[in-house]
């Protein structure tokens, strides 16, 4: 599933999309997927190519992007100047409030540290993984980490960037400014053309690694199952251990 880098665009200065701009470009995320989750998956694409096919906007074209490419001279150069557009010449403290599960903490320190390199200083608050949900809904923060399994088609995985879900009320000021993402994604919703859906499925992950999005993928790592050969009937989700629709009654151990 995909490790995610999120902004709160109701906390100032976050809700400034140059701010968001400049933090999405000095994201290392080859570094992340190499210090944090030995280098499995794919770093900073929206969709898994692995996992959605044609409808992910191809490596070839990502890798290719600001923010993106390997060398980060050019994009450090250009965060530290829309930082100073957006009138932080000398960066701010940035506060993450990060749940400790999983590899959220170890991503945000790393990410953290990369910041430091336009100016941006970082105080991680560490929470507790089930009561720090109540504290991260306030939206008294200005950058977060976290993760999850996506949907099984493209559309549902673009889905919370057309109607955010987490936190929504801080998420408005992203949502209310961006109309043009919102309209490629109603229009390839409806579509009965599978190339023209797809096209602006395209179109819709340019959109989001090329202007603006409220939170973007570090890395899409890889999530092992380990499934007993004694385990009968059993047969593991695509896209993570739940399945709401796997009958357990029907599952047996084979000894």
């Amino acid at each position: 599933g995909p490790q995610k880098i999120q902004f709160q665009p109701g906390f100032p200065p976050m809700d400034n999309p140059k701010v968001r701009r400049a933090i999405f470009l000095a994201v290392d995320r080859w570094d992340v997927s190499e210090r944090v989750y030995e280098e499995t998956g794919e770093p900073g694409t929206i969709l898994d190519s692995r996992i959605y096919g044609d409808w992910a906007l191809p490596k070839e074209e990502v890798y290719k992007l600001p923010g993106l490419r390997k060398d980060k001279a050019a994009d450090i150069a250009e965060a530290k100047k829309l930082l100073a557009e957006a009138g932080y010449p000398n960066g701010f403290e940035a506060i993450w409030q990060v749940r400790n599960t999983a590899e959220y903490v170890p991503t945000a320190m790393v990410v953290a540290a990369q910041l430091e390199k336009i100016g941006i200083k970082s105080k991680i608050e560490s929470l507790d993984a089930s009561a720090g949900s109540k504290i991260i809904a306030q939206g008294k923060w200005h950058l977060g980490s976290s993760g999850g399994n996506d949907g099984f088609h493209a559309l549902v995985s673009l889905r919370k960037l057309r109607t955010p879900s987490t936190y929504a009320n801080f998420n408005a000021p992203w949502t209310d400014s961006n109309k043009q993402f919102v309209d490629m994604y109603d229009k390839a919703l409806t579509s009965l053309d599978l190339i023209e859906a797809k096209k602006l499925v395209w179109d819709m992950q340019r959109y989001l690694l090329t202007k603006d999005t409220y939170f973007f993928h570090a890395v899409w790592i890889d999530s092992p199952i380990v499934v007993w050969n004694q385990v009968k009937n059993y047969y593991p989700s695509t896209y993570g251990m739940f399945s709401g629709a796997l009958d357990y009654t029907i599952v047996w151990l084979d000894q």
